[in-house]
C-alpha cells in the first residue's frame, strides 16, 4: 500500500478541526494519486484498490470482531475514511473507472446497508450516488443496490436523519429512472417486485420534504411500469396510511413544501394505476361513509381524490365499471343532504366524469353507461317535484348530461318534458324559479358541449370519424314559446313580488341562453340554432321593456328595477348575436324621439326618459363586441343614431339640454366600447392605416360603412341604423383599429359641426359657437350657457376616450397640437396666430380644447411650436376684462377649463421627450413657459399646487406621473423669496408693497403643503409671515392658510413663538371676529382699511375672479381655537397667564357661535385655558 496515500487518509481522519477546503484539498490530492500513480513511484496494485486499503483500519475490523461493534466502537472515525473515499472518488473524472472497478466500489458501500447500525451510511449513500453518475456504471449494478437498500433495517432507516433518509430515497429513484438501469430491473422481476422491499422502508418515512419526493416518484413508478397485483397492493399499503394527509406546524420554521402540494402528490399515487382501484374506491367511500368523524377538509380531499381515480384508471371496464354503482351510491346524498358548497361542487364534477368516462362509441353507447345514465334519471326523477330538492337533483343531472354528447342526448328530452309537467303545476313560485334554473342550466351545458365539437372538429380535420349529435340534442322552439316567453309575460306585473321578480330574471336569463345556442350542418359548420324570426320575436319582446322608456311608465319597485336590470342584460347578450334587432331597437329610438316637440321646454321627465333611453341604449350596444364579420357594427349603429338625433336636436327641433344628454350618451358608449376592448384584450392593433389624417380615416370608414351619416354635409337625415347593419361589409381591420377609426371619424364630424369660422380674411378671422343663439326661447342666456358647456363637455370626454389610444405617429398625422386651437376645420397655419390672438376665441370651446388635451402625448407637445403653446397658456391672462365677440367675462367653470388646459399641457412638456424620428433629436426650447411668470401677481396661489398631490392627472391619459422632490423644490421656488415676502421685506423696503404680499401669499400656500422638516431651517421667518397674514390678510383662503401652518409649527416646534405670544393671541381672536362676519363685509372692509396690501387678485370693481378662493370659514374659526387651546399645553404658565383673562373672555363670546362644532372646539380650548391660575 501507497505510503503517500496512507498519509493523506491519516490526515483526513484522525486531524479533528479540518475545514471543508482542507478536506476537498486532500480528497483532491488522493484523486492525483488515483489518476497519476508514476509521480508517487510504482504501486505494484491497481491505484483504486490501494485507495480502498488506505481507510482499511477504520472500516474493516478483525476476524473476532462483529462489523457493527466495530463501527460502534470507531463511530466518527469510521464515517470519515468514508468520507474520505467518497470525496476522493468524486474527485476522479466521471469516465476514469471501468464498470468493474465501479461494481467493486458499490458492493462495497452497500454492505453498509446492511449492518444494524450502519455508521457512515450518510457518507455511504452519497458514494453511491457520485458512483452511479460514473459514465460506466454497469446497469447490473442497480439489482444490488436495490437489494441492498431493501434489506436495510426499517427501525435504521428511520433512526437516519431525514437528509440523510432523502439521500437514500434519490439512491432508488436515480436507479428508477436511469432508462438502462430501469431497463435491467424489469427484466429480472416481472411486475416490478423489486420495489416491494423499498414499499416497506417508505412506510416509515414521515418527514414533509421526503414525503413529497417519494410520492412524486411512486406515481411516476406506478403509472409508468408494468406492476403485479401484488406490487400494487404494497404500493397501496405504503402510501394510503398517509390519507388524508395533514402537516403539523409546530416547528418555528414551517416545512419546506406546502399542505396543497402533498394532498396533490399523494392523489397522483392513489390515480396512478387501474390496478389500484380494487383498493382505492372501498378505501375512500368507506371513510367518505364514515362522515361523522370528518372534516370539512378530508371530505373534499376525499371527493378530489375519487375524482382524479375515475378519470385516470385504465382499463374502464375492469378498472372503474364495476364501482360505478358504489360510486353513484354513496356520493349522491352528498349533493341532496349537502352542507359544504366545496364538496357539493366536486361531488358534481364527478358525477360529470363518470358518464365522460363511460362513453363509448358516438354512436353506438356502452351498457355501463346506459344503466349509469338510467339509474341517475330514476334516482332524481322524483325529487325534482319536491321544491325542497328540486335544485339538488337538478344540478346532478345537469352534471351528468355534461359528461358528453350521448349523457346529453339521453338526460334531456326527459329533462325537458320533467320541467314543462312540473312548471305546469309548481307546488310554489320558488318551485318554478329553481326549474327555470334547471332549464337555463341545461342550455349552458348545451352551449359547453358545442365548444368541445368545435374544438375537436378544429384539431381533426376529417370529420368522417365524427358522428353529428341527433335530434335529442336540440332544445325545442315550444319551450322558448311555452316556457320563457309565458313565464317572463306572466311575472312582469306593475307590482311584481320578490319570487315573481325572480321567476322574470330566470327566464331573461334563459331567453339569453337561447339566442346562442348552435347547431351544426352536415359539413360540420356551426350556424345559429334557431331562424332570424325567433331571433327577431326574442328582440322585440325584450325591447319593449328595456327601450321603451317613454311610453313605459317608471319603475316604482325594486322588483321592477331587477326586472329591467335582467331585461337591458338580456338584451346586450341578444343584439350581440343578432345586430340586426339592434339596428331595429336603434331605429325605434329615432322614431320615438322624432315624435316629441323638443322646442317648446318638455316636462323634466321628457329629458329623465331620454337619458335613461340613451344610456341604455349605449350599454346594450357597446359593452360587447358582436359575432360577426363586421364586430364593431353596433358601436357603429349606435354612434350614427347618436349623430342623427345631434343633428335633429341641434339643427331642427332645437333642444340644448336634451343635445347635453345625447352627447354624454355618446361619449358613454365610446367609453363603454373601448374599456371592452381592454377586457377581451382586444386593444392590439394589428392593422396599420397610413396615414391617420382626417380625409383618410373617413375614407376607411365610408368603406367599410357606406351608410355612415356625415353630420357635418347635413347627410343625417338619410341615416337608417337597419340598413347600415344590413349593408355593413367585413371589415379589413381589427376591432380595436376599427373602433379608432369610426371614433376619430365621428369626433371630427361633432367639432367642425360644433364651430364655425367668420369671414373677412386672415386679418379679422375669429371663431364662434355654430350653436350659439338657437336655443329655446323659454331658455334665459344663463341657462343657454350652461347647457352649452354641458353639450361641449361631453364631446370633448369622448375626444379623449379615442384619442388618447392613439399611437403617438397617429396623433402627428393629424397635427392634433393644430386641433387643439383648430377643431379639424384645416387651418393649421401659425402664420394665422401670429396675427390673431387666441382671445378671439369664444372661451366655451375650451371645452372642445381640453378633450384633445387630456388625450393627447407627451411626444407632441413637446414637439409644439412657441405660437401655439403661447396661445393656449397666456391668451386668457391678455384679457382680463374678457374676450370673445360679447367681450364679456367668461364663467368660473369656463375659466376653469381653461385653467386645466394650462395644466395639462405643462405636465406633458417634457424636454426628454422622444422626438419623431423625421423631426431628428431637436425638442424647441419654448419661449411661451416663460410667459407664465409674467402673471405671478395673478397665479401666485395656484402655483402653490405644485406642492400638492394632484388627483387630476389620470395616467390614461399619457400624463407624466412622476413626483416632485420636495425638499429640492422648497430650496429651489421657497427660499429664495423668503426675504422678499412681507414682513421680512421691511428690513430692505421699510412698508407694506403689493410685490411683498403676493410673496407671503406664495410661500403660505407653498408651505402649507409640506411638512415641518422640508421648511425646518426658515422655520423661524415663517412664523413672521403667518402671524401677519394671520393679523392683516384679507382673504380667507389665505388666512386658512396662515392657521394651518401655525398649527403644524405649534405642535413640531412651540419654542418659535415663545417670544410673540400676545401676537398669536390677537391673531387668532382677530380670525374669529373676521370669520364670523359675512365673508362679503369680511372682504371689503380689509380691503378698505388696508390690512393687507393687495394686488390685482382682490380688486373691487367687479373685475376677473378667477383666481380668488373662499376659505373653508368655519374651518378658519375652529384653527383660531386649536392654535388657542394649544398656548397652554405647549408654554409655562407663567408665560401665558398674563393672556388668560383676555382669552377666557373670547372664548365664552364664541360659545355662542352658530355652528355646533365650532363650539365643540372653543369649549376643549376653554377647559385648556381654565388650569392657568390667575
Amino acid at each position: 500500500m501507497s505510503t503517500y496515500l496512507e498519509e493523506l487518509a491519516v490526515r483526513f481522519v484522525e486531524r479533528d478541526g479540518l475545514s471543508t477546503d482542507e478536506h476537498e484539498k486532500i480528497a483532491a490530492n488522493a484523486a492525483d494519486f488515483v489518476l497519476h500513480p508514476e509521480k508517487h513511484g510504482s504501486p505494484t496494485e491497481p491505484t483504486v484498490l490501494i485507495l480502498v486499503k488506505s481507510i482499511h483500519r477504520w472500516v474493516f475490523s478483525g476476524d473476532d470482531d462483529d462489523p457493527s461493534d466495530f463501527a460502534e466502537k470507531n463511530r466518527e472515525k469510521h464515517a470519515r475514511g468514508l468520507k474520505f473515499l467518497a470525496m476522493t472518488l468524486n474527485a476522479l473524472p466521471k469516465d476514469f473507472l471501468q464498470s468493474t472497478q465501479i461494481k467493486m466500489l458499490a458492493s462495497f458501500f452497500c454492505s453498509i446497508y446492511q449492518q444494524q447500525d450502519p455508521a457512515g451510511l450518510a457518507t455511504a449513500t452519497e458514494a453511491v450516488l457520485v458512483l452511479m453518475s460514473m459514465a460506466n456504471f454497469p446497469p447490473s449494478s442497480a439489482d444490488d443496490i436495490i437489494t441492498s437498500v431493501g434489506k436495510m433495517a426499517p427501525e435504521n432507516f428511520s433512526k437516519q436523519l431525514a437528509k440523510d433518509r432523502l439521500q437514500i430515497l434519490r439512491v432508488v429513484k436515480t436507479l428508477l429512472i436511469n432508462p438502462k438501469s430501469a431497463r435491467v430491473l424489469q427484466k429480472r422481476y416481472e411486475g416490478s417486485e423489486y420495489l416491494l422491499p423499498v414499499l416497506v422502508l417508505a412506510k416509515r418515512e414521515r418527514d414533509p420534504v421526503n414525503l413529497l419526493d417519494w410520492f412524486r416518484m411512486l406515481e411516476t413508478l406506478l403509472k409508468h411500469n408494468k406492476i403485479s397485483p401484488e406490487v400494487a397492493t404494497a404500493a397501496f399499503e405504503s402510501f394510503s396510511p398517509f390519507f388524508p394527509i395533514s402537516i403539523r406546524r409546530s416547528t418555528a420554521t414551517g416545512p419546506d413544501v406546502t399542505e396543497d402540494e402533498l394532498k396533490e402528490a399523494l392523489r397522483s399515487c392513489f390515480a396512478a394505476n387501474g390496478l389500484l382501484a380494487q383498493h382505492t374506491f372501498p378505501f375512500l367511500l368507506e371513510k367518505l361513509d364514515d362522515g361523522g368523524s370528518l372534516t370539512a377538509s378530508a371530505k373534499l380531499d376525499i371527493l378530489r381524490t375519487t375524482r382524479a381515480c375515475v378519470m385516470s384508471y385504465e382499463p374502464v371496464d375492469t378498472c372503474l365499471v364495476p364501482y360505478v354503482t358504489k360510486i353513484w351510491s354513496s356520493l349522491k346524498y352528498e349533493v341532496r343532504n349537502g352542507e359544504v358548497p366545496e364538496a357539493v361542487k366536486e361531488t358534481l364534477s364527478i358525477f360529470e366524469c363518470l358518464p365522460q368516462r363511460l362513453a363509448g362509441q358516438p354512436d353506438s353507447p356502452d351498457s355501463a353507461l346506459v344503466d349509469f345514465l338510467s339509474q341517475a334519471w330514476k334516482d332524481c326523477v322524483e325529487d325534482l317535484e319536491n321544491p325542497t330538492y328540486t335544485e339538488q337533483a337538478g344540478s346532478i343531472l345537469i352534471s351528468v348530461a355534461g359528461g358528453g354528447v350521448l349523457p346529453f342526448c339521453h338526460i334531456c328530452p326527459r329533462l325537458l318534458e320533467a320541467a314543462r309537467r312540473n312548471i305546469a303545476q309548481p307546488k310554489s313560485e320558488v318551485h318554478t324559479k329553481y326549474l327555470l334554473i334547471l332549464l337555463n342550466n341545461l342550455l349552458r351545458t348545451r352551449l359547453r358541449l358545442v365548444s368541445r365539437l368545435e374544438a375537436a372538429r378544429d384539431l381533426d380535420s376529417s370529420t368522417e370519424k365524427q358522428v353529428l349529435p341527433g335530434p335529442d340534442f336540440d332544445i325545442p322552439m315550444s319551450i322558448v314559446h311555452d316556457l320563457y316567453f309565458k313565464l317572463f309575460r306572466e311575472n312582469t306585473v306593475e307590482r311584481p313580488t320578490k319570487e315573481q321578480a325572480d321567476i322574470a330574471k330566470e327566464a331573461l336569463k334563459g331567453l339569453s341562453l337561447v339566442v346562442q345556442q348552435q347547431k351544426f350542418t352536415e359539413d360540420w359548420k356551426a350556424v345559429a340554432a334557431y331562424d332570424q324570426d325567433t331571433f327577431k320575436e326574442i328582440c322585440t319582446a325584450l325591447a319593449y321593456r328595456a327601450t321603451n322608456c317613454f311610453n313605459v311608465p317608471p319603475t316604482t319597485t325594486q322588483e321592477l328595477q331587477d326586472i329591467d336590470k335582467a331585461t337591458v342584460e338580456a338584451l346586450k347578450t341578444t343584439v350581440k348575436f343578432f345586430p340586426e334587432g339592434y339596428g331595429k331597437i336603434l331605429a325605434g329610438v329615432l322614431s320615438e324621439v322624432r315624435k316629441r316637440d323638443w322646442e317648446k321646454s318638455p316636462a323634466e321627465r321628457t329629458f329623465n326618459d331620454l337619458h335613461a333611453l340613451c344610456q341604455r341604449v349605449a350599454f346594450i350596444g357597446c359593452t360587447d363586441v358582436p359575432v360577426c364579420s363586421t364586430p364593431v357594427i353596433n358601436f357603429a349603429a349606435f354612434t350614427g343614431t347618436m349623430l342623427h338625433m345631434l343633428s335633429y336636436l341641434l339643427d331642427e327641433r332645437t333642444n340644448l339640454k336634451a343635445c347635453a344628454i345625447v352627447a354624454d350618451a355618446l361619449a358613454t358608449g365610446m367609453a363603454y366600447f373601448s374599456r371592452t376592448c381592454e377586457e377581451k384584450s382586444l386593444k392590439t392593433s394589428g392593422s396599420t392605416v397610413a396615414p391617420w389624417d382626417i380625409p383618410n380615416v373617413e375614407r376607411e370608414v365610408q368603406k367599410g360603412l357606406s351608410g355612415f351619416p356625415h353630420l357635418v354635409h347635413g347627410a343625417v337625415d338619410k341615416f337608417d341604423p337597419v340598413e347600415l347593419v344590413q349593408s355593413a361589409k367585413p371589415t379589413e381591420h381589427d376591432v380595436f383599429t376599427s373602433f379608432l377609426l369610426l371614433g376619430v371619424y365621428t369626433l371630427s364630424e361633432l367639432y367642425r359641426h360644433a364651430t364655425t369660422t367668420g369671414s373677412g380674411g386672415e386679418s379679422d378671422l375669429s371663431w364662434h359657437l355654430r350653436i350659439r343663439g338657437r336655443s329655446n326661447a323659454e331658455l334665459d342666456d344663463q341657462e343657454s350657457d350652461r347647457f352649452i358647456q354641458a353639450y361641449l363637455e361631453e364631446v370633448g370626454l369622448a375626444a379623449t376616450t379615442v384619442l388618447r389610444e392613439l399611437s403617438p405617429s397617429a396623433q402627428k398625422d393629424m397635427d392634433l397640437a393644430a386641433q387643439m386651437i383648430w377643431y379639424f376645420h384645416g387651418l393649421g397655419a401659425d402664420s394665422l396666430l401670429e396675427k390673431q390672438d387666441i382671445g378671439l376665441l369664444e372661451k366655451e370651446v375650451f371645452a372642445l380644447t381640453c378633450g384633445i388635451a387630456r388625450g393627447i402625448r407627451p411626444e407632441i407637445v413637446s414637439g409644439m411650436s412657441d405660437v401655439k403653446l403661447r396661445a393656449l397658456l397666456v391668451g386668457g391672462f391678455n384679457s382680463p376684462k374678457g374676450f370673445g365677440q360679447s367681450g364679456s367675462t367668461a364663467r368660473p367653470r369656463i375659466q376653469a377649463v381653461q385653467d386645466h388646459v394650462a395644466f395639462l399641457l405643462a405636465n406633458k412638456y417634457n424636454t426628454r421627450a422622444q422626438a419623431a424620428p423625421e423631426d431628428g433629436d431637436k425638442v424647441p426650447n419654448h419661449d411661451a413657459w416663460i410667459g407664465v411668470l409674467d402673471h405671478i401677481e395673478k397665479i401666485a396661489r395656484i402655483l402653490s399646487q405644485l406642492f400638492a398631490t394632484s388627483k387630476a392627472l389620470d395616467p390614461a391619459n399619457h400624463t407624466i406621473q412622476k413626483p416632485l422632490y420636495l425638499q429640492w423644490t422648497y430650496h429651489q421656488c421657497v427660499h429664495p423669496i423668503l426675504q422678499w415676502a412681507y414682513p421680512l421685506s421691511q428690513q430692505t423696503n421699510p412698508g407694506p408693497s403689493t410685490d411683498s404680499t403676493i410673496y407671503a401669499i406664495y410661500v403660505l400656500h407653498a408651505v402649507k403643503h409640506l411638512s415641518f422638516q422640508h421648511y425646518a431651517p426658515d422655520a423661524a421667518s415663517i412664523v413672521r409671515i403667518v402671524l401677519a397674514a394671520m393679523q392683516k390678510a384679507a382673504d380667507n383662503y389665505d388666512v386658512e392658510a396662515a392657521c394651518t401652518v401655525t398649527l403644524q409649527i405649534l405642535h413640531r416646534e412651540p419654542t418659535l413663538f415663545r417670544g410673540h405670544i400676545s401676537s398669536v393671541v390677537a391673531a387668532a381672536k382677530r380670525v374669529y371676529e373676521k370669520t364670523v362676519l359675512d365673508p362679503s363685509l369680511s372682504r371689503v372692509g380689509s380691503a378698505v382699511e388696508g390690512d393687507w396690501p393687495v394686488g390685482p387678485v382682490a380688486v373691487l370693481d367687479g373685475g376677473d375672479k378667477r383666481f380668488r378662493y373662499e376659505g373653508d370659514r368655519e374651518k378658519i374659526r375652529k384653527m383660531s381655537f386649536r392654535i388657542l387651546q394649544m398656548l397652554p399645553v405647549q408654554f409655562e404658565e407663567t408665560i401665558v397667564r398674563p393672556h388668560a383673562d383676555e382669552v377666557r373672555v373670547h372664548l365664552s363670546w364664541a360659545l355662542g357661535d352658530r355652528v355646533r362644532e365650532v363650539r365643540r372646539v372653543a369649549e376643549v380650548a376653554q377647559g385648556a385655558w381654565a388650569k392657568v391660575s390667575t
